[in-house]
């Protein structure tokens, strides 16, 4: 009687599949359900359509949560900068092959940036000394005049002597800044020819 009963269950079900357009679907409990159509509730869960004879023609995935597609949105982005950054690297490693064929190339070319900024540095440093006396010559010039006219002549050429101060002052800190970024920039770069070097010898 049982085996007459299955038979029945199993007869119902391939009849029932033997329709065109069947799905199997599972609903929010996981349990497997088959149907002509999925529940439009259920379609972002996936689902397969089958055939004649129960076999699987066309499979859905379930959609994928927001969570998710954030996840994979934030990886493409980090693979392209890392792609980039990787290309980035290798057009400064063709440009740094390119211009020195030996570490000592590079270090001579170092040495004389390193020297122009040098000696910009002391002239500098020198016409700014310059017109630190002239302004204390004029400042004794400004207490020894005795018109207001003199006085005020004297003030205008003050007023220019610190303008220019300030303008030989910002000059030194931007040689200064310039000096520190060149030292720590060729340290790196020559750190990178030396392995690019060694592996071309490879």
């Amino acid at each position: 009687m049982k085996c007459k009963v299955l038979s029945l269950i199993s007869l119902s079900l391939y009849v029932s599949l033997a329709h065109a357009g069947m799905y199997r679907w599972i609903d929010d409990d996981g349990k497997v359900n088959y149907s002509d159509s999925v529940p439009p509730s259920k379609s972002q869960r996936g689902h397969a359509e089958l055939d004649e004879s129960g076999m699987e023609v066309e499979t859905v995935l379930a959609a994928k949560s927001k969570e998710v597609v954030e996840e994979e949105k934030w990886l493409a982005e980090l693979s392209k900068q890392l792609e980039e950054k990787q290309l980035q690297q290798t057009q400064k490693d063709s440009v740094l092959l390119n211009s020195f064929a030996t570490l000592e190339q590079f270090d001579s070319f170092r040495d004389e940036k390193l020297k122009v900024l040098e000696d910009d540095l002391k002239q500098l440093k020198l016409l700014r000394g310059k017109l630190l006396e002239e302004f204390e010559r004029l400042n004794k010039q400004l207490k020894n005049s005795k018109s207001s006219g003199a006085k005020k002549r004297v003030r205008g050429f003050i007023e220019t002597n610190q303008e220019n101060t300030d303008a030989y002052d910002n000059a030194i800190r931007q040689n200064e800044k310039e000096t520190k970024t060149l030292t720590l920039s060729t340290e790196e770069q020559r750190k990178r020819l030396i392995f690019l070097l060694k592996k071309a010898e490879e």
